[in-house]
């Protein structure tokens, strides 16, 4: 079967092809890609998936990820071998902190008990049969959050048995909002011979702000049975504005490593045995899951024993897990604002900053200082159009965090940097500072 904007290459390691291709043109002939992936789902020798953005040139992309693998097989052979023979899946992380992403390898069996137990976690509890639910899906095809959308709905017949049909609709041709209303309106005026029509979507944070400053959005929302929102730090008054909208949001949390959300409203997802958080010394979660990743393709140190399926993934957030099991997640390792020898979490800094009624949106970095070793530095986005003063700031965040939270430089902008996702973009941000000291 083959599909425009895309291409076939034999594997860098031997044995499989790699098929790489546009996901969201491929994607929107839902029937014929839904034929090809349950095809490729039961096929024991099928290609290794490559999903790409609109516009990159599949052949050249394909050289380049064959490239990488090859290098990373010669310094690591024998584990790029193995996590090579249990990938089916090849998804490019985002490189939110290093700029670069890594060659994520997912076997099948973890994409299925992933999508699997989504379904499960939103289906209602009676499960009647003979359902019909549709996803839209309004984030990128290429990054696992996209690609579980399309793989959640080409494939649920065939991966749940309370389900009769599901459908995909497609967005992202527009801008947001009025891209949302439309093929919000598309999915639900869809005859659907059953008593339990259901429309389910993935965001992030970014996008749920936007629908919040929209009656119409907000409307749009309200028509869906589950939100799924996830990829970016969510803060607590986004989602308290979001429910007293009457908008039914589930908070997720997961990685391409662990095939998507493994963490629903701060708990496991179904599937049997049950994701498991544990927090390391060091204050890093531990994942522990059916639905883990094999492993990377690309140069990374391999500093553990690798065993299939994979045993745990220590991720680079900072946690804390209560006594029941709830997950809470504080922030990136990697983020940690180190200044006058004090540990500043940025999420804790934002989540101030937009208590305040002038401040819309806020992204804290820490830049260099030959001082403080790091300064706290906030880009904020106003939300009247008044500018507080750098003073204003510094003790309205002192009030709850104390002094060194308190951010030492603000620039005013339009919209913050974000990538591809709708995640924010640190580094570009540290640009802003480094181009204004």
């Amino acid at each position: 079967m083959s599909f425009p904007c895309s291409a076939f290459a034999d594997s860098p390691l031997g044995n499989r092809q790699i098929f790489a291709f546009c996901a969201d043109k491929v994607s929107a002939d839902a029937q014929r890609f839904s034929d090809f992936l349950l095809s490729w789902k039961n096929a024991p020798d099928s290609p290794v998936l490559l999903p790409l953005p609109p516009n990159d040139n599949p052949a050249d992309v394909l050289a380049e990820v064959c490239h990488r693998i090859r290098e990373a097989h010669l310094k690591n052979g024998e584990q790029i071998a193995q996590v090579w023979a249990n990938t089916d899946l090849i998804v490019q992380t985002s490189g939110s902190t290093s700029g670069k992403g890594k060659l994520v390898g997912i076997g099948k069996d973890a994409l299925c008990t992933s999508a699997r137990a989504t379904w499960d976690f939103l289906l209602p509890p009676a499960k009647p049969t003979s359902l019909f639910a549709s996803w839209v899906r309004f984030l990128p095809s290429h990054h696992i959050s996209g690609w579980q959308v399309i793989f959640r709905a080409l494939l649920g017949k065939a991966l749940h048995p309370a389900l009769a049909q599901s459908n995909l609709f497609v967005g992202g041709e527009k801008p947001f909002i009025p891209d949302f209303i439309d093929v919000t309106r598309q999915a639900l005026s869809q005859p659907a011979p059953s008593s339990f029509p259901l429309l389910f979507t993935s965001l992030v944070p970014t996008q749920l702000k936007r629908i919040l400053e929209s009656q119409e959005g907000i409307a749009a929302a309200k028509r869906y049975e589950r939100v799924l929102v996830g990829g970016a730090h969510l803060d607590e008054k986004l989602l308290r504005d979001a429910n007293l909208a009457g908008i039914r949001v589930s908070t997720t949390y997961g990685a391409c490593e662990t095939s998507g959300g493994c963490f629903y409203d701060g708990y496991p997802l179904p599937t049997f045995p049950p994701p498991r958080a544990d927090i390391c010394p060091d204050g890093r979660i531990r994942i522990s899951s059916p639905t883990l990743f094999s492993g990377y393709l690309c140069d990374q140190s391999f500093s553990e024993t690798l065993t299939f399926p994979r045993k745990q993934w220590i991720t680079n957030d900072l946690g804390e897990v209560s006594a029941d099991g709830h997950l809470r997640v504080l922030g990136r390792a990697d983020d940690v604002i180190i200044t006058g020898g004090v540990k500043v979490l940025p999420s804790a800094v934002e989540t101030e900053l937009l208590s305040h009624p002038a401040i819309q949106e806020a992204l804290v970095v820490g830049v260099k200082s030959e001082e403080w070793g790091q300064e706290v530095c906030a880009l904020l986005v106003s939300k009247s159009g008044v500018r507080l003063s750098i003073q204003e700031v510094r003790d309205f965040v002192s009030r709850n965090l104390g002094k060194p939270a308190a951010p030492k430089r603000i620039i005013w902008i339009e919209t913050l940097p974000l990538l591809g996702i709708g995640k924010p973009d640190r580094e570009k941000a540290r640009h802003y500072f480094a181009d204004c000291p």
